[in-house]
């Protein structure tokens, strides 16, 4: 059974922001290194894709904060 993420306004925006690669800011601050620690033994739940998701409306940042 396929998961997908209640962040998002609808599956295509789950499914695309699942296939999102990882910025080039997240380098160069090093916070690919924190997630990977943060997320180490923790494969199965395939949590990375939760750290680059970005709110691209203001009414999903709301959602997210008072939900």
């Amino acid at each position: 059974m396929t998961f997908y993420s209640i962040l998002s306004e609808s599956i295509e925006a789950s499914e695309k922001n699942e296939a999102t690669s990882v910025p080039d800011f997240f380098i160069d601050l090093n916070l690919d290194q924190i997630i990977d620690v943060i997320t180490e033994h923790r494969e199965e739940y395939n949590l990375k894709p939760f750290f680059r998701f970005f709110c691209k409306k203001f009414i999903d940042i709301f959602i997210m904060i008072f939900a």
